[in-house]
């Protein structure tokens, strides 16, 4: 009988919220982009347990953060 490689993709969002201050939206997503190529959100890990499917292996086919929405606070 033939054998089969599956190839699984699971996808994880991850969303949260940051404050800064600027006098427009343009300057305030400079702001945060800035900050994301500087890497001050952190990298990410994880781990997979309790898989009851024999897996080769989990890898990170990719790991982007952008930017969602500005709002202004009230």
């Amino acid at each position: 009988m033939p054998t089969y490689t599956v190839t699984v993709t699971r996808t994880l969002t991850l969303t949260t919220s940051v404050t800064v201050r600027a006098r427009q939206e343009d300057e305030a997503q400079d702001k945060v982009r800035a900050l994301i190529e500087e890497n001050q959100f952190g990298t990410l890990a994880w781990e997979v347990v309790e898989s009851q499917a024999t897996v080769d292996d989990w890898q990170e086919d990719r790991d982007e953060i952008d930017i969602a929405s500005v709002e202004e606070d009230q």
